[in-house]
């Protein structure tokens, strides 16, 4: 696995500025965004984040053995942003009569629906993290277990939708 490809599992979230890019410990380099943890060999010149989670403690309390199975292709689930009703734009509260890019879809017209879900085994997962990891294999666990997850040298976990519900 590339870095960049390890990229697309690193946190977007501006608050979790710890999460933003990939880190080395050990003989791993890890990336998460809070849902999906992943592990590969250590990739040369990936420094460690000392900010970053013990990944390897997290690892440690989901041991158990697997029965493996394909990961479901799903589509990235997509709707009409509700802020901007699809369009990308807002106009302007300032009153200068301009419309700007929206700020809670980036302009895009779309957001990420979260609720979409499939069962795998005894839980849920969303679409939108399914969607991240094609091609790859799956072991669930029991309903609140998260699943371990794998694809050549990389292996994670994904947690399932009862772990981050509101």
């Amino acid at each position: 696995m590339t870095l960049d490809e390890l990229q697309t599992f690193c946190s977007t979230d501006p608050g979790r500025a710890n999460l933003a890019v990939p880190w080395t410990r050990g003989d791993y380099t890890w990336a998460t965004n809070g849902k999906i943890l992943v592990r590969v060999p250590a990739i040369d010149g990936v420094e460690n984040c000392p900010a970053a989670p013990d990944a390897a403690l997290i690892f440690e309390k989901n041991g158990r053995d697997c029965e493996w199975q394909s990961v479901p292709t799903v589509a990235m689930p997509l709707d009409d942003c509700h802020s901007c009703d699809g369009s990308g734009f807002h106009e302007c509260s300032c009153g200068d009569g301009n419309s700007h890019p929206c700020g809670y879809c980036n302009g895009t017209g779309k957001r990420l629906d979260r609720e979409v879900q499939t069962a795998i085994g005894d839980a849920r997962f969303a679409h939108c993290y399914l969607a991240l990891i094609p091609g790859w294999e799956i072991s669930p666990g029991g309903h609140k277990d998260a699943a371990w997850i794998r694809k050549g040298d990389a292996l994670g976990l994904l947690m399932p939708m009862w772990a981050w519900e509101k």
